[in-house]
């Protein structure tokens, strides 16, 4: 499985960089999110672990994931085994009318997500262009708030 999908976000690039990688935010534009835990709390970077709780396909995943690349304001990548091998990478390029935020994901499904992977490949499709709209419509309408 192989998506990828991108936006232009007319936003300074370290606010765009911050609200997308800064797990604290995630549940304010993270629609399948239903729970997130990060360990060591603070300023997320390499080996961060972040454990989310999600429905994904009728189902809860709990899913958790290790930063494997983290550039300030250029990428953010994160990856995990379970419930298949898959990787979340997000780069931050600035654009003269904003930032262009890409993001893709790799992975191999398995077990019952192998037999269903057309439908996989299509929700996370959907999914990422659907949180892409929304960190675009939030970040450009200024109403952001830090959570507690």
């Amino acid at each position: 499985m192989n998506v990828e999908t991108s936006i232009l976000i007319k936003r300074p690039i370290e606010e765009v960089f911050t609200y997308m990688t800064d797990p604290a935010y995630q549940s304010q534009y993270d629609e399948g999110l239903k729970d997130i835990r990060y360990t060591p709390q603070g300023r997320v970077g390499l080996g961060t672990k972040i454990t989310e709780v999600r429905s994904f396909l009728g189902r809860k995943i709990e899913t958790t994931m290790e930063v494997i690349d983290y550039e300030p304001n250029r990428k953010y990548a994160r990856t995990s085994l379970k419930p298949f091998p898959l990787t979340g990478s997000v780069t931050f390029t600035r654009d003269e009318k904003g930032v262009k935020v890409t993001w893709r994901w790799e992975g191999q499904p398995g077990g019952f997500f192998a037999l269903a992977e057309p439908v996989v490949t299509a929700n996370f499709r959907n999914s990422s262009e659907t949180t892409l709209k929304r960190v675009k419509e939030q970040l450009e309408s200024g109403v952001i708030v830090r959570p507690n």
